[in-house]
């Protein structure tokens, strides 16, 4: 049986990978098993960072809107935010 802690790390990944796909779907879905919150990667960086840098404005909104994640969280690694983040893949 897998520990509690591979669990989130897989979690995490999925929701990752869900933000900077853009897929609202199953972003949603894993609001529903986890706090999308808390699931950080070692540079602090989180679902809302990864959403930014992928460009999607709806998962962007989801995240900040109904999973509560700080519009003004910063990564440990240079203190960016999401929104430095959305301007370094759009500019």
């Amino acid at each position: 049986m897998a520990s509690s802690s591979s669990r989130v790390q897989v979690q995490t990944r999925i929701v990752f990978q869900a933000a900077y796909d853009g897929d609202l779907r199953i972003l949603k879905k894993m609001a529903k098993q986890m706090d999308l919150g808390v699931a950080e990667d070692e540079e602090g960086a989180n679902a809302l960072h990864l959403a930014a840098h992928g460009g999607c404005l709806e998962c962007c909104k989801f995240l900040v809107e109904e999973a509560w994640i700080d519009v003004n969280s910063t990564t440990t690694k240079g203190a960016c935010s999401a929104l430095h983040l959305d301007g370094a893949s759009t500019g």
